[in-house]
């Protein structure tokens, strides 16, 4: 199996750039909506742990495939 190390970390820094470019905002609005910052971490952990339940269906998913071939 080849592991494309530079595609993987392009696509890490990629999607950890717009995490740091949402997440304050939506924090902020929700802190403004809300007047509390409860509702923001609440909404940052969902996403958070719906990043993992993706993670893992696609390692799965990838898993399978590879003891298809």
């Amino acid at each position: 199996m080849k592991t494309d190390y530079t595609r993987t970390q392009g696509l890490l820094n990629f999607f950890f750039g717009i995490t740091a470019l949402v997440g304050p905002l939506l924090v902020g609005i929700l802190f403004d909506t809300t007047g509390s910052y409860l509702a923001g971490f609440l909404a940052l952990s969902a996403l958070g742990l719906l990043g993992a339940f993706v993670v893992i269906i696609v390692g799965h998913l990838l898993s399978q495939e590879h003891r298809d071939d």
